[in-house]
């Protein structure tokens, strides 16, 4: 088999699962070789991903989407799949800045789309997934079509051909790590760091592939490449952030992990509209009844809803002394990152909370790890204390999802502050929150003459919305002025994609999205129609 000759040059570990699965087939035959299959796919991207993030932080440069997903996946267990994804979202990013890679090749790995199915990638990530999840249902055919699919693209990395190599210490040669380490006669004058693994190239430049790639072993002969583990004590994926062009991102995000988000100016400068009389006659209303805590503002995207949160700043004082208000800010929750942290929004009240009562920052955490336990005395503190905060918090509907393998969202947040000395007032799109939201009391507005939408909003949250199904729904409102029932939305999305699809799976994409529609329903029959909420909804599907 030519994969016997393959295995003595490509790179150790790869090389040596390889050489296990091949050693299985020879003695039981193929039809056990369904685990050490799933095991190489496993093992292969975890090699190639790992291969990406050391050539991103070879190029020197900083890119928030990537410094994200290293952050939160690099200090759990990283899953085959979202390999894949840090590898595809590294590679979109060299060829958008026409970078080049500094192994061979690289860039030439197809990791298929995020949603494809047809993909080798996404077939292998299929069977690896099935069989890992205890499936007992694979076949000898499936196992020998797979394993063809990894070792075709094994064969066809080039990258993996380039040599690793380590200098042990400085008074020891050169090892270049294979199925069997040799001496290796490099240049004396390279300047790498002792047990750190690094590929070299024509250029003599080094490609250091620590530590996403660590060294173990006892002497020139038993030197291991492996993996970087979370059990490693002695290793902290924080290295990686000991990077020049990282390190101040690093501090950033981890400053801002903390819940220090300052949104205040942002808020202060977002719009230049003004509540209308109705409105902030409403508004003054709700502060001036000590009875009431929580107002949330309802409207349909491109109203310009976070008039409502700058109106906080300009509260009068005589209101903000009647309801012993103390301190005011504001939260703005972004459809990505930080902000959609359930953590980051407790830590952000909690640091509220010391402010208003004069405390050290980190007063809560003293001998104490647990932020909801934080959060609770604080609350604690502030009632017998008889002083008020008051909170703005825009986009209060992106609370709903769930931040990074979080057990909790800051809609569950939310509620725990209700009938707290914490005054909330939060807006959101009109029904785009299904779970349980406690509340006092609410505005909403139905309806947003053309002429007063913020046409950027509107934009942005469609654009947010490319390449799912709504999106697709949306296009098929040919007639912005009509309503159309469930039947009729099906017919046209049928006619329009020339492909069937179930009438329940459009009606709940419609319920999850109804901030974009107007609906009504017969008096005799209950039946549901819809119709866009604006026209202009159609110039900005692309």
């Amino acid at each position: 088999m030519t994969e016997k000759k393959i295995i003595k040059t490509i790179h150790q570990n790869i090389a040596v699962t390889v050489e296990n699965l091949l050693l299985e087939i020879d003695v039981s035959g193929e039809e056990t070789t369904g685990d050490e299959t799933s095991l190489l796919i496993e093992q292969y991207y975890g090699h190639v991903g790992r291969l990406w993030v050391c050539e991103y932080l070879n190029t020197g440069k900083s890119d928030e989407l990537i410094n994200k997903l290293l952050y939160d996946f690099l200090r759990l267990n990283v899953t085959t799949g979202q390999w894949v994804l840090i590898s595809r979202t590294i590679k979109n990013y060299f060829i958008k800045q026409k970078i080049n890679t500094f192994l061979d090749g690289l860039i030439e790995e197809d990791f298929g789309g995020q949603n494809e199915t047809d993909s080798d990638t996404s077939k292998l990530i299929h069977y690896r997934n099935l069989f890992s999840h205890g499936s007992l249902e694979v076949t000898l055919q499936e196992i020998k079509s797979n394993r063809q699919r990894i070792f075709n693209k094994i064969k066809n990395a080039k990258y993996l051909k380039q040599n690793i190599y380590i200098k042990p210490n400085s008074d020891l040669n050169f090892i270049k790590l294979g199925l069997i380490n040799d001496i290796a006669n490099l240049p004396k004058d390279l300047t790498v760091n002792s047990i750190q693994p690094f590929i070299l190239n024509k250029s003599k430049d080094i490609l250091n592939l620590y530590p996403l790639f660590v060294i173990n072993g006892i002497d020139s002969q038993n030197f291991k490449l492996q993996f970087y583990s979370l059990k490693d004590t002695k290793i902290s994926i924080e290295n990686l952030f000991e990077r020049e062009t990282l390190k101040i991102w690093f501090e950033r995000y981890e400053n801002e992990r903390l819940g220090n988000i300052e949104s205040f100016d942002y808020v202060k400068n977002s719009t230049k509209k003004n509540l209308s009389k109705l409105h902030k006659s409403k508004f003054n209303n709700f502060l001036g009844n000590k009875n009431l805590n929580t107002l949330v503002i309802k409207s349909y995207p491109g109203f310009d809803k976070i008039t409502f949160i700058k109106e906080i700043l300009k509260v009068p004082k005589l209101i903000l002394s009647k309801r012993k208000i103390e301190h005011i800010n504001c939260y703005l929750i972004k459809n990505d990152g930080l902000s959609m942290s359930s953590y980051t929004f407790t830590r952000f009240i909690i640091n509220q909370i010391e402010l208003t009562l004069k405390k050290d920052k980190g007063y809560y955490f003293v001998n104490n790890t647990d932020h909801i336990k934080a959060l609770h005395n604080g609350l604690k503190d502030l009632k017998n204390e008889n002083k008020y905060l008051l909170i703005g918090i825009e986009n209060l509907h992106f609370g709903k999802n769930f931040y990074f393998k979080e057990n909790m969202n800051i809609i569950d947040v939310y509620n725990l502050l209700v009938k707290s000395n914490i005054i909330l007032i939060s807006t959101c799109y009109f029904g785009s929150i299904k779970s349980k939201l406690i509340y006092d009391d609410e505005i909403v507005i139905s309806s947003i003459p053309e002429k007063n939408i913020n046409h950027q909003e509107l934009k942005e949250t469609l654009d947010a919305l490319k390449n799912t199904l709504i999106y697709k729904i949306l296009k098929c409102f040919d007639e912005t002025k009509t309503y159309y029932n469930l039947f009729d939305i099906c017919d046209l999305y049928e006619k329009k994609y020339k492909t069937n699809i179930f009438e329940p799976k459009i009606e709940r994409e419609i319920f999850d999205h109804i901030y974009l529609f107007h609906e009504k329903s017969t008096i005799e029959t209950h039946e549901k129609s819809w119709k866009l909420f604006t026209p202009l909804i159609k110039k900005y599907l692309t």
